[in-house]
């Protein structure tokens, strides 16, 4: 592969923003990354931040279910007593099933917790 500027020279790797083969006079190095001298330093830099981000966000991932799993268990858990406590009433249906849904949804919200924190990077 050729640079894209200068084609008479190869190129030592490629842009990490536009993609264009770029030769050791018209490269720079920006975080570990190649980027055009010229014009995309900025656009890698900001990529190499998102990159980076993402792999912190991704490691504590299985961690933020925790709140959700909490939350529809216990709010589950009191809106399904409440409906059977008041069972007879036409209310009682309606908080029984919110109560049921509530649960499935923390159980489901564990699941899919516990398989995130499972995953590496």
């Amino acid at each position: 592969m050729k640079c894209y500027k200068h084609q008479d020279i190869d190129a030592i790797g490629l842009c990490k923003s536009c993609h264009k083969g770029v030769c050791p006079e018209c490269s720079a190095l920006v975080g570990g990354s190649v980027a055009c001298a010229e014009s995309c330093q900025e656009d890698v830099a900001a990529l190499n931040y998102m990159v980076e981000r993402g792999k912190k966000v991704y490691k504590n991932l299985g961690k933020q279910w925790g709140p959700s799993v909490i939350i529809n268990g216990v709010g589950g858990a009191f809106f399904l007593s409440f409906g059977i406590y008041n069972f007879g009433r036409i209310s009682s249906w309606l908080l029984i099933g919110l109560g049921a849904i509530m649960i499935v949804g923390g159980i489901m919200s564990a699941v899919q917790g516990k398989r995130m924190g499972e995953k590496k990077i």
